[in-house]
């Protein structure tokens, strides 16, 4: 990170085989959000991942600095459909690119 080099940094918490768009995506940062004895979330679908990774190399400028975790929520999500709020609700709150708060 360090090195000037571009970078966007997805941490899912663990890996599950199922169809995109299908879950409610959840972010955090520094393993907050969620821990293994939460009931509603699971790990998230490698369809998913593959969403969030296409979205950041289309879009650098949304995604480029931000490092965060990634989970789906198992129960009562609403399934995301568009990925672009979950790299709004990645970012700090004192990233300069936030301009208002982002529920995903």
């Amino acid at each position: 990170m360090s090195s000037g080099v571009p970078f966007t940094i997805m941490k899912p918490n663990g890996l599950n085989d199922g169809e995109p768009a299908k879950k409610e995506i959840l972010v955090a940062h520094d393993d907050q959000g969620w821990n293994a004895m939460n009931p509603n979330t699971e790990f998230i679908n490698r369809a998913d991942v593959v969403r969030l990774m296409v979205y950041a190399a289309l879009n650098p400028e949304k995604a480029k600095g931000l490092r965060f975790d990634v989970t789906s929520k198992r129960l009562f999500g609403t399934p995301t459909t568009d990925v672009s709020k979950v790299f709004a609700a990645a970012e700090y709150p004192w990233d300069s690119r936030k301009s208002h708060e982002v529920v995903v």
